[in-house]
């Protein structure tokens, strides 16, 4: 009986061994945590604004990853598709005519009323838009 046990001692050292022998050892910490990209051609990007506004983009992207898990996105040359405006945006935009904005500034500036100065210098540090992609 002492000689099963002692046999299937051994044979239970020699399944480990040969089943520890067969595993692949484990990634260096490196290959595990590498930092790399991946690149997306012509996709639609969907920008959220507050919580009612978005902007619907045609991009290229780049997902940037670090220790395996995405650290940035990088949206390149987007082209706008659609857009709603944010609430911080109350009501939406008005968009007026360079020349225009130009003359009602003019006439705000004879004013002395400081209020209507206040009101110029709104309007000069304006969002000026000359092109667009859409």
């Amino acid at each position: 009986m002492k000689k099963w046990y002692k046999l299937l001692a051994v044979l239970f050292a020699v399944s480990v061994l040969v089943t520890a022998c067969g595993q692949k050892a484990p990634e260096p910490e490196e290959e595990i945590f590498k930092t790399y990209d991946d690149y997306h051609n012509n996709i639609t990007v969907g920008i959220s604004v507050g919580e009612e506004g978005y902007y619907s983009t045609y991009a290229d992207v780049v997902l940037h990853y670090y220790r395996g898990n995405l650290a940035d996105i990088e949206i390149i040359d987007p082209t706008l598709l659609a857009f709603k405006h944010s609430e911080d945006w109350d009501g939406g935009y008005y968009v007026y005519d360079y020349t225009v904005i130009q003359e009602i500034i003019t006439v705000l500036r004879q004013s002395d009323d400081p209020q209507l100065q206040m009101i110029a210098d709104e309007l000069e540090h304006g969002l000026l838009m000359t092109e667009a992609s859409t």
